[in-house]
């Protein structure tokens, strides 16, 4: 990710210490043209079950956001040949001006960063 010198990694808020509240997978971003998370497709995630608990909606990062604040742990889902593999975790990220976006928890990984990820295509 672009800009390192002006995002700071935000410590978990006491809410999300210990268990999740709710667990969502990510499967597609939206970036910007300096790579930051604009949107995701995602949806909310029957950890028992591995299975989707909810349909895959096309949101803000913002709601990204709010939910890591909440206490529910967000996972990205990265392309394999297996289908979608769950992986890294997101975190919020703010920046010096004041906005907030997510990126993955942990030192850069080789085809697992948020770029590998697959993107959101909106039609015209």
């Amino acid at each position: 990710m672009s800009h390192e010198a002006e995002r700071n990694l935000r410590p978990e808020d006491s809410r999300a210490r210990g268990a999740p509240r709710t667990t969502h997978a990510v499967s597609r971003v939206g970036l910007d043209a300096d790579g930051r998370v604009t949107s995701v497709m995602w949806g909310q995630v029957d950890t028992e079950r591995n299975a989707w608990a909810t349909d895959e909606t096309i949101a803000p990062v913002a709601d990204v956001v709010a939910a890591i604040h909440n206490g529910d742990a967000v996972f990205a889902l990265f392309p394999s040949l297996h289908g979608h593999l769950p992986d890294r975790r997101f975190v919020v990220v703010d920046y010096a001006d004041g906005r907030e976006t997510i990126a993955l928890v942990g030192d850069p990984t080789f085809e697992r960063e948020v770029h590998d990820m697959d993107r959101i295509v909106r039609s015209r």
